[in-house]
């Protein structure tokens, strides 16, 4: 009897939960969509996928439990293709040729198809929504409404996809494999191809009476508020996992995961470095403030505060505010507080240009005069020499 516990790798006493997880991880996997031209890769998550299905209908598991296999009598994948009694000379026949089809039996008798319907339930997509925060709550964390449409279980029939909660019924069309054959008769002999149902869909069942809402799909497009939780110091293009939280699959399958990836808007006034915990900001000052030094207020991000030009300043140097800048790697959420400086947090770069008067008035150039003879006279005139330091201040001017 095929072991369809040790297929999706639970054991007898799993709950729904951890077979629906153990299934969503597996049929991920083996998805044709990421196995492209896999024929393994397929059969394995044909193989998940009816495993799931029979381990979710409580009648099929009790069956299973009992040591009873509840497909061998209804054609599905009993063996799953363990020797020549779980598949067909079809079967056979693509394995070697990669085919919908092949040719027909030695002698002019055709191949016997082979069961190849798809499970009604599937895994849900995952999604991606892009979400634009402004600097401040990428730093100090906040809550985000954000708007998404995706699919969700039915709510008129549960994900059964039935609009009276009746089992689907094995296709007549097909006679549940989930396709059709066609023999043609050539040169060489009788062709036969396959085609997916187009009764069925390829499920090798059909819906007697369809939900009205979600019209036999089990799930239905509709429209989704999400608070979503912005942790603190946040940088831009990273994203936020918020696990099954995104689509629902076909036939109520698991639902995918939804990932939030955050977009941090430019600030007018000050810049984040991605790769330290510093801001930077730029502040022109004055010629007397620049010789003279001077205490003055900034409007920062945590409110007003008190900082200190020294006397003797000049364009290209910095004004350190420490702790104010973003939270570090691994902070909580209960370690800062804004509007208090700290050591949990990097620091607040202000770079300095010293606004140098266009023109001087008769009266302000005697002033200079008498301020410069009291300066010590250079005696000659040359290049500074380049230092690591000094192109490190040029570049931060004309950033």
């Amino acid at each position: 009897m095929t072991d369809y516990y040790g297929i999706l790798g639970v054991n007898k006493s799993a709950t729904d939960d951890e077979i629906k997880k153990a299934y969503r991880k597996l049929a991920r996997k083996y998805h044709p969509d990421q196995n492209d031209g896999d024929s393994a890769a397929e059969e394995k998550f044909k193989q998940v996928s009816t495993a799931y299905e029979v381990l979710m209908d409580p009648e099929k598991r009790r069956m299973v439990d009992l040591g009873a296999d509840p497909l061998d009598s209804s054609g599905g994948y009993g063996g799953f293709g363990g020797g020549f009694g779980g598949g067909s000379a079809s079967d056979i026949f693509d394995a070697f040729f990669g085919g919908g089809g092949g040719f027909g039996g030695f002698g002019g008798s055709g191949f016997g198809g082979g069961s190849r319907a798809k499970s009604r339930t599937q895994p849900g997509q995952d999604i991606l929504v892009r979400v634009s925060v402004d600097l401040e709550k990428a730093i100090f964390g906040g809550v985000e409404k954000i708007s998404v449409n995706l699919a969700e279980v039915c709510d008129k029939c549960q994900g059964s996809g039935s609009a009276d909660g009746s089992a689907p019924v094995t296709c007549t069309t097909c006679s549940g494999s989930g396709v059709t054959v066609r023999i043609q008769n050539t040169i060489l002999g009788q062709v036969q191809s396959q085609a997916t149902c187009q009764t069925c869909g390829g499920y090798g069942s059909v819906i007697k009476d369809p939900c009205q809402k979600c019209y036999g799909e089990g799930r239905f497009n509709t429209h989704r508020d999400i608070n979503v939780k912005i942790p603190l110091g946040i940088r831009d293009g990273q994203k936020i996992k918020l696990s099954s939280q995104g689509e629902v699959g076909v036939g109520g399958g698991p639902a995918g995961d939804l990932y939030i990836e955050i977009r941090v808007s430019e600030h007018p006034f000050f810049i984040r470095d991605n790769t330290s915990p510093d801001l930077h900001s730029y502040l022109n000052i004055g010629l007397d403030d620049a010789i003279l030094g001077k205490t003055v207020p900034l409007e920062t991000l945590d409110g007003s505060i008190d900082a200190v030009i020294p006397e003797g300043t000049s364009t290209g140097d910095e004004i350190i505010l420490s702790g104010y800048g973003v939270p570090k790697k691994g902070i909580k959420d209960t370690d800062i507080s804004r509007g208090e400086k700290s050591s949990n947090r990097g620091n607040l770069i202000v770079h300095i240009t010293v606004d140098m008067p266009d023109k001087l008035n008769s009266k302000q150039r005697k002033a200079a005069e008498a301020f410069v003879k009291t300066l010590p006279a250079r005696k000659n005139y040359q290049f500074e020499k380049l230092t690591k330091n000094f192109f490190e201040k040029i570049a931060s001017i004309f950033r």
